[in-house]
Protein backbone atom coordinates (compact mmCIF):
# COMPACT_ATOMS: atom_id res chain seq x y z
CA UNK A 1 0.00 0.00 0.00
CA UNK A 2 1.18 3.42 -0.64
CA UNK A 3 1.39 5.85 1.96
CA UNK A 4 2.39 9.54 1.95
CA UNK A 5 1.23 13.28 2.16
CA UNK A 6 -1.01 14.63 -0.39
CA UNK A 7 -1.79 18.12 -1.20
CA UNK A 8 -4.49 19.35 -3.63
CA UNK A 9 -6.73 22.62 -4.10
CA UNK A 10 -10.55 22.14 -3.97
CA UNK A 11 -13.04 24.74 -5.43
CA UNK A 12 -15.63 25.13 -2.63
CA UNK A 13 -18.54 27.70 -2.99
CA UNK A 14 -19.33 29.49 0.12
CA UNK A 15 -22.79 31.47 1.49
CA UNK A 16 -22.56 34.11 -1.57
CA UNK A 17 -21.67 31.44 -4.06
CA UNK A 18 -17.96 33.05 -4.06
CA UNK A 19 -15.89 30.14 -5.21
CA UNK A 20 -12.57 29.77 -3.05
CA UNK A 21 -10.20 27.25 -3.35
CA UNK A 22 -8.15 26.04 -0.34
CA UNK A 23 -4.97 23.79 -0.46
CA UNK A 24 -6.34 20.92 1.64
CA UNK A 25 -3.72 18.47 2.85
CA UNK A 26 -4.29 15.15 4.08
CA UNK A 27 -1.25 14.61 6.10
CA UNK A 28 -1.42 10.37 6.39
CA UNK A 29 -2.95 8.42 3.50
CA UNK A 30 -3.22 4.90 1.97
CA UNK A 31 -4.71 5.04 -1.45
CA UNK A 32 -7.77 3.29 -1.46
CA UNK A 33 -8.51 3.22 2.14
CA UNK A 34 -11.22 6.29 2.15
CA UNK A 35 -12.63 5.52 5.30
CA UNK A 36 -9.18 5.45 6.84
CA UNK A 37 -9.31 2.70 8.76
CA UNK A 38 -5.83 1.23 7.53
CA UNK A 39 -7.06 -1.06 5.25
CA UNK A 40 -8.91 -1.61 2.27
CA UNK A 41 -12.42 -3.29 2.49
CA UNK A 42 -16.04 -3.45 1.29
CA UNK A 43 -16.70 0.15 2.85
CA UNK A 44 -14.00 2.01 0.65
CA UNK A 45 -15.68 -0.23 -2.40
CA UNK A 46 -18.91 1.40 -1.36
CA UNK A 47 -17.14 4.58 -0.99
CA UNK A 48 -15.60 4.73 -4.38
CA UNK A 49 -18.60 3.34 -6.23
CA UNK A 50 -20.68 6.81 -4.83
CA UNK A 51 -17.97 8.67 -6.92
CA UNK A 52 -17.35 6.56 -9.82
CA UNK A 53 -17.81 8.18 -13.31
CA UNK A 54 -17.21 12.35 -11.54
CA UNK A 55 -14.77 13.78 -13.09
CA UNK A 56 -12.72 17.41 -12.12
CA UNK A 57 -14.54 19.15 -13.81
CA UNK A 58 -18.53 17.93 -11.64
CA UNK A 59 -19.10 19.40 -8.93
CA UNK A 60 -19.57 16.48 -6.78
CA UNK A 61 -16.07 15.70 -7.43
CA UNK A 62 -14.16 14.55 -4.77
CA UNK A 63 -9.27 14.25 -5.93
CA UNK A 64 -9.02 11.54 -3.02
CA UNK A 65 -10.60 9.15 -4.53
CA UNK A 66 -8.94 9.59 -8.07
CA UNK A 67 -5.98 7.43 -7.22
CA UNK A 68 -4.38 8.03 -10.56
CA UNK A 69 -5.07 11.67 -10.95
CA UNK A 70 -6.10 12.10 -14.09
CA UNK A 71 -9.13 13.93 -13.66
CA UNK A 72 -11.32 10.68 -13.91
CA UNK A 73 -12.53 8.24 -11.34
CA UNK A 74 -12.65 5.13 -13.37
CA UNK A 75 -12.05 1.54 -13.53
CA UNK A 76 -8.23 1.73 -13.44
CA UNK A 77 -8.64 3.77 -9.86
CA UNK A 78 -11.46 0.35 -9.06
CA UNK A 79 -8.08 -1.92 -10.35
CA UNK A 80 -5.53 -0.37 -8.09
CA UNK A 81 -8.11 -1.29 -5.22
CA UNK A 82 -8.16 -4.91 -5.85
CA UNK A 83 -4.60 -4.80 -6.94
CA UNK A 84 -3.95 -3.92 -3.20
CA UNK A 85 -5.90 -6.86 -1.67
Amino acid sequence: MIEGTLSYKYPLKDVMHRIYTPNITTLHFSLGDFNHNGHIDSEDYRLIQGQFGNTDSDESWNPEYDIFQDGTIDVKDLWYMVKQQ
